[in-house]
Protein backbone atom coordinates (compact mmCIF):
# COMPACT_ATOMS: atom_id res chain seq x y z
CA UNK A 1 0.00 0.00 0.00
CA UNK A 2 0.83 3.34 -0.80
CA UNK A 3 1.26 6.56 1.47
CA UNK A 4 -1.58 7.92 -0.25
CA UNK A 5 -4.02 5.03 -0.19
CA UNK A 6 -2.93 4.92 3.80
CA UNK A 7 -3.30 9.08 3.99
CA UNK A 8 -7.16 8.10 2.07
CA UNK A 9 -8.00 5.09 4.44
CA UNK A 10 -6.66 7.70 7.21
CA UNK A 11 -8.98 10.66 6.02
CA UNK A 12 -11.86 8.47 5.73
CA UNK A 13 -11.56 6.88 8.97
CA UNK A 14 -11.10 10.18 10.54
CA UNK A 15 -14.14 10.93 8.77
CA UNK A 16 -15.86 7.48 10.09
CA UNK A 17 -14.98 8.49 12.98
CA UNK A 18 -16.15 12.14 13.00
CA UNK A 19 -19.49 10.42 11.43
CA UNK A 20 -19.84 8.11 14.09
CA UNK A 21 -19.26 11.11 17.27
CA UNK A 22 -22.19 12.88 15.39
CA UNK A 23 -24.05 9.96 15.35
CA UNK A 24 -23.29 8.54 18.96
CA UNK A 25 -23.96 12.67 20.05
CA UNK A 26 -27.32 12.24 18.15
CA UNK A 27 -28.02 8.89 19.54
CA UNK A 28 -27.56 10.59 22.72
CA UNK A 29 -29.70 13.60 22.06
CA UNK A 30 -32.65 10.69 20.27
CA UNK A 31 -31.99 8.75 23.83
CA UNK A 32 -32.87 11.96 26.04
CA UNK A 33 -35.97 12.48 23.64
CA UNK A 34 -37.08 8.85 23.91
CA UNK A 35 -36.83 9.23 27.30
CA UNK A 36 -38.62 12.21 27.51
CA UNK A 37 -41.31 10.99 25.78
CA UNK A 38 -41.32 8.02 27.59
CA UNK A 39 -41.55 10.20 30.83
CA UNK A 40 -44.72 12.45 29.17
CA UNK A 41 -46.08 9.01 28.10
CA UNK A 42 -46.15 7.52 31.82
CA UNK A 43 -47.71 10.79 32.96
CA UNK A 44 -50.19 10.78 30.17
CA UNK A 45 -50.71 7.33 30.97
CA UNK A 46 -51.47 7.98 34.78
CA UNK A 47 -53.51 10.86 33.60
CA UNK A 48 -55.90 8.51 32.09
CA UNK A 49 -55.59 5.89 35.09
CA UNK A 50 -56.56 9.02 36.79
CA UNK A 51 -59.55 10.16 34.62
CA UNK A 52 -60.74 7.06 34.35
CA UNK A 53 -60.94 5.82 38.23
CA UNK A 54 -62.72 9.61 38.89
CA UNK A 55 -64.93 7.87 36.35
CA UNK A 56 -65.58 4.95 38.27
CA UNK A 57 -66.00 7.05 41.85
CA UNK A 58 -68.55 9.62 39.77
CA UNK A 59 -70.24 7.00 38.24
CA UNK A 60 -70.21 4.81 41.78
CA UNK A 61 -71.69 8.23 43.29
CA UNK A 62 -74.40 8.78 40.73
CA UNK A 63 -75.43 5.57 41.64
CA UNK A 64 -74.92 5.64 45.38
CA UNK A 65 -77.12 9.27 44.99
CA UNK A 66 -79.65 7.60 42.55
CA UNK A 67 -80.15 4.60 45.37
CA UNK A 68 -80.29 7.51 48.36
CA UNK A 69 -82.87 9.20 46.26
CA UNK A 70 -85.11 6.37 45.51
CA UNK A 71 -84.69 5.46 49.50
CA UNK A 72 -85.92 9.08 50.43
CA UNK A 73 -88.31 9.00 47.77
CA UNK A 74 -89.73 6.13 49.49
CA UNK A 75 -90.01 7.49 52.95
CA UNK A 76 -91.22 10.47 51.81
CA UNK A 77 -94.14 8.64 50.14
CA UNK A 78 -94.08 6.55 53.65
CA UNK A 79 -94.37 9.75 55.68
CA UNK A 80 -97.36 11.22 53.40
CA UNK A 81 -99.26 7.93 53.78
CA UNK A 82 -99.08 8.14 57.20
CA UNK A 83 -99.73 11.90 57.60
CA UNK A 84 -102.71 11.08 55.46
CA UNK A 85 -103.87 8.33 57.74
CA UNK A 86 -103.20 10.21 60.49
CA UNK A 87 -105.58 12.98 58.95
CA UNK A 88 -108.12 10.86 58.03
CA UNK A 89 -108.50 9.67 61.90
CA UNK A 90 -108.47 13.12 63.17
CA UNK A 91 -110.66 14.39 60.50
CA UNK A 92 -113.46 11.00 61.73
CA UNK A 93 -113.14 12.03 65.00
CA UNK A 94 -114.02 15.58 64.56
CA UNK A 95 -116.76 14.28 62.60
CA UNK A 96 -117.85 11.92 65.36
CA UNK A 97 -117.16 14.87 67.75
CA UNK A 98 -119.45 17.19 65.47
CA UNK A 99 -122.27 14.76 65.38
CA UNK A 100 -121.79 14.30 69.26
CA UNK A 101 -122.29 17.50 69.96
CA UNK A 102 -124.90 18.66 67.35
CA UNK A 103 -126.84 15.56 69.43
CA UNK A 104 -126.45 17.48 72.42
CA UNK A 105 -127.38 21.03 71.02
CA UNK A 106 -130.29 19.40 69.96
CA UNK A 107 -130.98 17.49 72.85
CA UNK A 108 -129.98 20.87 74.78
CA UNK A 109 -132.71 22.91 72.27
CA UNK A 110 -135.47 20.66 73.21
CA UNK A 111 -134.89 20.96 76.75
CA UNK A 112 -134.33 24.99 77.20
CA UNK A 113 -137.63 24.41 74.59
CA UNK A 114 -139.64 22.34 77.64
CA UNK A 115 -138.12 24.85 80.39
CA UNK A 116 -139.55 27.90 78.15
CA UNK A 117 -143.13 25.49 77.81
CA UNK A 118 -142.94 24.83 81.64
CA UNK A 119 -142.02 28.12 82.08
CA UNK A 120 -144.87 29.65 80.25
CA UNK A 121 -146.99 27.33 81.72
CA UNK A 122 -145.48 28.26 85.44
CA UNK A 123 -146.26 32.12 84.56
CA UNK A 124 -149.64 31.12 82.94
CA UNK A 125 -150.16 29.51 86.52
CA UNK A 126 -149.43 31.90 88.24
CA UNK A 127 -150.81 35.10 86.37
CA UNK A 128 -154.10 32.61 86.49
CA UNK A 129 -154.36 32.29 90.17
CA UNK A 130 -153.01 36.04 90.68
CA UNK A 131 -156.09 36.57 89.04
CA UNK A 132 -157.69 34.61 90.82
CA UNK A 133 -156.28 35.79 94.10
CA UNK A 134 -157.06 39.14 92.80
CA UNK A 135 -160.70 38.35 92.41
CA UNK A 136 -161.56 37.03 95.09
CA UNK A 137 -160.06 39.39 97.17
CA UNK A 138 -161.92 41.91 95.04
CA UNK A 139 -165.29 40.03 96.04
CA UNK A 140 -164.60 40.36 99.72
CA UNK A 141 -163.61 43.80 99.50
CA UNK A 142 -167.42 44.32 97.27
CA UNK A 143 -169.17 42.46 100.33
Amino acid sequence: MCIRDRSYMKKELDQMNTNLSMLLKENEILKGKLEQVQSEQQVNVSTINQFDADRRAISEEIKKNKELEKSQAKAFKAEQERERKVFKDIRAQLEKQIEELEKENTAIGNDILSIKQGAEQVGTSIVSRMKQIIEEQFKELSH
